[in-house]
């Protein structure tokens, strides 16, 4: 199945809520960035639903012990 990249509204409740809790859980506002990731997203934005991807911004620690 093909899917395609999203993109979400800067004003989305869903992420309000995401950097609401990211805030409660570092301390500190998370930095919102537009990024080209690879991830299972894409098909549930195809199929409508809204996504947040969270990670640590620099794809060299991702998936590493030193993420966040």
């Amino acid at each position: 199945h093909e899917a395609t990249g999203w993109e979400l509204d800067p004003e989305s409740p869903l992420l309000h809520l995401t950097r609401g809790i990211t805030r409660e859980v570092l301390g500190h506002d998370p930095v919102v960035i537009t990024k080209m990731v690879t991830n299972d997203g894409r098909y549930y934005a195809a199929a409508g639903c809204r996504v947040v991807t969270v990670g640590p911004g620099d794809s060299t620690l991702s998936h590493t012990t030193r993420k966040w």
